[in-house]
């Protein structure tokens, strides 16, 4: 899994440090391949969720008719109802075997 924050445009960050107004892209990719390396077989990507400081703010079920393979998802996130500080991104990335933990990623960002 890969995960990234971008401006309203979907670029990269020049700096964690955003205005308190408009939005920021989080870009996440989901790679069930990775599994392939452990276990020679391809393993299904369950979903995945966001969660801002804690909070879940989306949630994206990928294997809604058998395992899913993953993908990329653009998930817009409103900076204007944040408080000024410092926040965190926790993207969770589902297997289908209920009994791993899920992958995760941190993205931390400040708020001016």
């Amino acid at each position: 899994m890969a995960a990234a924050l971008g401006n309203a445009a979907g670029e990269p960050l020049s700096s964690t440090t955003v205005p308190r107004r408009g939005q920021l892209v989080l870009g996440v990719t989901l790679d069930a391949a990775t599994a392939q390396w452990d276990t020679g077989a391809v393993g299904g990507v369950q979903g995945m969720q966001v969660r801002l400081d804690g909070a879940l703010i989306a949630g994206v079920p990928t294997a809604m008719d058998g395992p899913g393979v993953g993908g990329s998802y653009a998930v817009s996130v409103a900076v204007g109802g944040l408080a000024v500080g410092a926040h965190t991104i926790e993207v969770r990335e589902y297997g289908m075997d209920s009994r791993e933990r899920p992958r995760s990623a941190l993205l931390n960002f400040v708020v001016r």
